[in-house]
């Protein structure tokens, strides 16, 4: 018999839209793209790790170097790999 158990994440992700991303002046911002269906559709990676946490990951390691992190949502495409 198997036993799973799922982990509750300690970090909440919550987005808004914003309408459309424009050009930022700021030379020291690194811009994040997500998919369409990025906290709409999918929440979880294909290892069942939280989007969430990822993103929150990835903001940490851009403000780490001490550049400013934007996630832009790209509705035009769901490859933005």
């Amino acid at each position: 018999m198997q036993q799973t158990t799922q982990i509750q994440p300690s970090f909440t992700l919550k987005t808004r839209e914003g309408g459309v991303a424009s050009t930022d002046e700021r030379a020291d911002e690194v811009v994040i793209g997500v998919g369409p269906a990025f906290d709409k559709h999918q929440h979880h990676t294909l290892i069942d790790m939280p989007h969430g946490a990822i993103l929150k990951e990835l903001i940490a390691g851009v403000e780490e170097e001490g550049l400013h992190a934007r996630v832009v949502r790209i509705l035009r495409t769901s490859d933005v790999s």
